[in-house]
């Protein structure tokens, strides 16, 4: 099962939240970007080096430039 199968399983079951790790953050993120462009979800991510952004938008200044720092992915439908 792909991630896109995979996170439209668990939206449509309403999950309240998912961890998700990958070593391939960027592939991650785009599919990601590409499963709530297609379905109209709203998408916000944020990490330490680029901070707060909603739909491609930036929300908030960022904060200390980290390489390699953790993201955090949200969508709402």
């Amino acid at each position: 099962m792909t991630l896109t199968q995979r996170l439209t399983e668990y939206m449509r079951d309403c999950f309240a939240g998912l961890w998700l790790e990958s070593h391939e953050h960027e592939d991650a993120l785009r599919e990601i970007a590409q499963l709530c462009a297609r379905e109209k979800w709203k998408l916000a991510t944020w990490n330490v080096a680029t901070g707060l952004h909603v739909d491609g938008a930036t929300a908030e200044a960022g904060g200390a430039a980290a390489s390699g720092s953790p993201t955090w992915v949200g969508w709402r439908r």
